[in-house]
């Protein structure tokens, strides 16, 4: 099922996880993302800007295209299934999978955190219940998933913080004498982040 997440803008670690479903037969929940409580509401023009009444001012949201067929949710084939039962039994699903910390090495190959070699090789040998496992003790972690996501976390912030911030990972890098960023180490000096000041997402 499709989903967008939008972390709280206040202090995401604490701040409750809301779920956003819209209401009605066929309706995406992302009509409620572009139009009411998203980060960016949909001009006349089709621009966006930034909506000054997000939730995620104050909360995570979690908008999900409920049910599978709506928006960009796969479609099941046969129009029976679209009932209130089978609505329910996909969105349990969605959350336990949501919940699930395979989705650590899915953040982290989504946003060039780790190779595809890392990521594929952990997906592999662990599958999705091996990496819940081996997170959070959940059951057995064998030594070849461990070491599998291990390979692949080290590539990321957990073992490189001098490198990157996990959390703000789109965030400027440079110390600046103008301002009070933090100086993180960029290994290729060719590359520079933008020091522009005032320009933002």
């Amino acid at each position: 099922m499709f989903y967008w997440l939008v972390e709280s803008e206040s202090n995401p670690s604490t701040d409750p996880l809301v779920l956003w479903l819209n209401g009605g037969p066929g309706c995406s929940s992302l009509g409620g993302f572009f139009t009411d409580l998203g980060p960016f509401v949909v001009q006349s023009d089709l621009s966006v800007k930034r909506n000054p009444y997000a939730w995620n001012r104050k909360a995570n949201m979690v908008f999900l295209e409920s049910p599978a067929g709506v928006g960009f949710s796969q479609p099941v084939l046969n129009d029976t299934d679209y009932n209130d039962n089978f609505t329910t039994d996909r969105a349990y699903e969605f959350l336990n999978n949501f919940s699930n910390s395979s989705a650590y090495m899915d953040y982290f190959y989504s946003h060039g955190m780790i190779s595809i070699e890392a990521y594929n090789l952990g997906r592999q040998v662990c599958g999705d219940t091996g990496v819940a496992n081996c997170f959070y003790g959940t059951g057995e972690c064998t030594s070849e998933c461990e070491s599998a996501l291990e390979a692949g976390i080290s590539m990321s912030e957990w073992d490189n913080s001098d490198v990157l911030n996990q959390y703000y990972i789109y965030g400027d890098v440079c110390k600046l004498q103008s301002n009070n960023q933090s100086k993180t180490l960029i290994p290729n000096k060719n590359i520079r982040p933008l020091t522009h000041r005032g320009l933002y997402a």
